[in-house]
């Protein structure tokens, strides 16, 4: 949030004293594109420079955001349908630690219990292993959806990733 409040101020002290970004809608079209400050400013200057005016910045900001998040998710869709169902199942686990800011202890049996929950659902009848959790997180790493911050710690590469398959789930828990 202190980013955001700093670059609102940045970029409004540039703009005409009737022109400028609502902290709330800068902070909501940052969350949008996954964290990534090159991604809000380009956003924000195209908004800012080329279409907007006061009364429609922020819903042309939260457009702007959307059209990215989209392509990105277009992205994310593509790569997560390459992999394995392991594969998949340990990165749901991820994604919700992710969001739930809690760190991965890939092979604790609650965390194992909790892949084979989720392999189950994506129609696989594997039971997986410390072994197989092990082969799916260097198979992820070395695809660049995961990275290893140390022993044993593993985290997504792009949290904007996480976003997209809670939402994922969230399809699928909410379908008929």
């Amino acid at each position: 949030m202190d980013f955001v409040k700093a670059f609102t101020a940045h970029v409004n002290d540039r703009l005409a004293a009737d022109n400028g970004f609502r902290t709330e809608d800068v902070m909501e079209a940052f969350r949008t594109v996954g964290h990534r400050p090159e991604l809000l400013w380009t956003i924000v200057r195209q908004v800012a420079l080329e279409l907007g005016q006061a009364p429609n910045l922020g819903e042309l900001l939260a457009k702007g955001a959307l059209n990215v998040q989209a392509s990105f998710w277009a992205e994310y869709e593509g790569e997560y349908a390459l992999l394995s169902t392991i594969q998949k199942a340990v990165l749901e686990i991820m994604a919700i630690r992710c969001t739930d800011q809690r760190p991965l202890a890939p092979f604790a049996e609650k965390t194992i219990q909790e892949i084979a929950k989720i392999a189950r659902a994506l129609g696989s009848d594997i039971t997986p292993t410390a072994q197989s959790i092990q082969a799916a997180l260097e198979a992820l790493r070395e695809k660049g959806i995961i990275w290893r911050s140390g022993r044993g710690a593993y985290t997504l590469e792009d949290s904007g990733m996480a976003d997209w398959l809670i939402s994922l789930q969230d399809e699928y828990r909410n379908a008929p």
